[in-house]
Formats: C-alpha cells, sequence, structure tokens
C-alpha cells in the first residue's frame, strides 16, 4: 500500500492541463562533445553553436543522465525528464521497450499531446531500431519517420541496416518543417 504522500507525488496524464505556445525543435546531435567546438581544430564545423556561445548562451557543466550513454538511453532521457532503467527494456538485446512502465508520467510528449501539437520524430536508422517505434508510438507521436519512410522503396535495401546520412535527413526535417509551419497549428520536431 501507498502512503498518502507518495500518492501525492504520483502525477498522473489525466490530470494535466496544457496550452499552445511556441513551435518547438529539438536536434539531437549523437556524439556531440565540447571538443567540436575547438575552432582550431574544427574551424567553421558549428558555426551557430558558435554565435550562441558569443552570445553568452553555454552549458559548461552539462553531463549525461544515468544510462543516457547510448542512443535509446539519451533520447528516453530527454523525451521523459527520466532516467532508463534494465526493466524499461525487454530482451538481452535492447529488441523492444515495456511501454507499461512509467506510463502514466507526464514527459514532454505527453504534455504537448494535451495541448494540441503535432509531433514529428524524424532519424536515419529504421524506427525499429532499440525500440524506438514502440516508445515514440507510446509518447503519442503523430509521424515517426526514418530511412524506411524517406527512402523510395527501390533504394532502402542498401539504406535498411543503419539509415540515411544526417545532411539528407536534416534536408527531409526542413521540408517537414516548412509544411508543419504552413498548417498554422502548434508542432514540435525532434530529429
Amino acid at each position: 500500500s501507498t502512503s498518502r504522500r507518495q500518492r501525492q507525488m504520483c502525477i498522473r496524464d489525466s490530470s494535466l492541463t496544457a496550452s499552445p505556445g511556441k513551435n518547438l525543435v529539438f536536434i539531437y546531435l549523437e556524439s556531440m562533445e565540447n571538443s567540436y567546438l575547438d575552432e582550431t581544430r574544427y574551424p567553421g564545423l558549428l558555426p551557430n553553436m558558435q554565435r550562441f556561445i558569443r552570445e553568452g548562451v553555454f552549458f559548461s557543466e552539462v553531463h549525461q543522465a544515468r544510462h543516457a550513454t547510448f542512443t535509446f538511453g539519451g533520447l528516453y532521457s530527454s523525451q521523459t525528464g527520466s532516467i532508463l532503467t534494465n526493466a524499461h527494456m525487454r530482451g538481452d538485446s535492447n529488441d523492444g521497450f515495456n511501454v507499461q512502465l512509467g506510463s502514466r508520467l507526464p514527459t514532454l510528449p505527453r504534455i504537448l499531446n494535451k495541448a494540441g501539437y503535432t509531433q514529428v520524430f524524424m532519424q536515419g536508422p529504421p524506427l525499429k531500431f532499440a525500440g524506438t517505434d514502440v516508445f515514440l508510438v507510446s509518447e503519442k507521436y503523430d509521424f515517426r519517420e526514418s530511412a524506411a519512410t524517406l527512402r523510395k522503396r527501390q533504394e532502402l535495401e542498401q539504406y535498411m541496416n543503419w539509415g540515411i546520412r544526417d545532411g539528407e535527413l536534416f534536408g527531409h526535417a526542413l521540408e517537414k518543417y516548412k509544411m508543419l509551419g504552413a498548417a498554422g497549428k502548434p508542432f514540435q520536431m525532434s530529429v
């Protein structure tokens, strides 16, 4: 049995209220680290990040959440504000995701869903990678796209093992961004 305090601390999706605001775009830079901001080693590599730094927007004490050292763990942490545990993953090879664990916690995608946002997730690898597809459905994403949906059928076989390159993905993301912006409805896009 749970104590009164424990029951009060448990926030459920059904108790949330949300209203639309600005459009949100999250760009995941996997394996990104501060050394890539060194202009002497990598001149011109990240001009927009350099501009942010010159304007005083820089987070020098950022650390990974526990179990966020791999792709799906980082995705889970950043989208839910929580940490991924062994109980979340099914099987020994990250071949699935336990949607029941934490399913009543308020997460960013669920809050935005309640606020009426259209939500899009795009990635280069196939969506089945590490249970990403199962997670995105449980988080109420409207559109989930990867190499399998972004490439023409005849081109898929050579890309299905890993996916498409970042440049191609960002090109598709820009097209989707323009389309979502023209729709006039708030949206959240994670790439």
